[in-house]
């Protein structure tokens, strides 16, 4: 989520200034490098809004630090900042960007999303989906098409009748083998007789 309210500007025109006295030959930021430079800043002035509320001897505690943020409450460079019980921050809001497509180059913004349904300002028709493509009305279901087979009915049932055959042949070769095996023993067995009749 990138905010643009008053603060978010105040500390932009201050880093800018900053810039044009140290580095008066080079151009200034336009805006803040992304969303992670805006949630730094608001996360160190939250911790040192914590600290400054807290006794020096209590700064070193992690619990008092701790219970401090939970009561911070201020508008920062990022948007409104506070903590919930648990420590998340509260009321989160998250941009909802659209991948570049084949003619885009840039990410493209359709709106901010927060956690309860109140706080979604999206426009739905500015998202790509990537089954359906853009400008959708409402966003599409999500299950999916069962896919067709990867083999159709016919090539299902030329390998049945392949298999089949295969194993015909493979059974007549083999009874072959046995056959000739047999054959071949019975011939041998004639051949030790024939033998033994011109011995005597």
């Amino acid at each position: 989520y990138r905010n643009r309210n008053s603060e978010y500007q105040d500390f932009l025109q201050r880093i800018q200034a900053k810039q044009r006295q140290l580095r008066p030959l080079t151009p200034v930021m336009e805006f803040l490098p992304d969303y992670a430079a805006e949630t730094m800043v608001d996360s160190i002035l939250s911790l040192a809004k914590a600290l400054s509320s807290l006794q020096p001897k209590d700064r070193a505690e992690t619990g008092h630090i701790v219970n401090a943020l939970k009561n911070i409450t201020f508008s920062g460079v990022s948007g409104p900042v506070s903590f919930t019980a648990e420590g998340d921050r509260a009321n989160p809001q998250y941009m909802v960007m659209n991948f570049p497509t084949n003619t885009a180059t840039e990410w493209v913004n359709v709106g901010v999303a927060g956690i309860t349904p109140d706080t979604v300002d999206i426009d739905i028709r500015a998202i790509c989906w990537a089954s359906v493509g853009c400008n959708q009305a409402t966003a599409p279901t999500d299950t999916y098409p069962v896919p067709p087979n990867a083999v159709p009915l016919w090539g299902t049932l030329l390998i049945v009748v392949i298999s089949i055959l295969f194993i015909i042949i493979a059974l007549k070769y083999w009874r072959s083998r046995q056959k000739k095996t047999r054959l071949k023993a019975n011939i041998d067995e004639m051949q030790k007789k024939i033998n033994a009749m011109q011995n005597i």
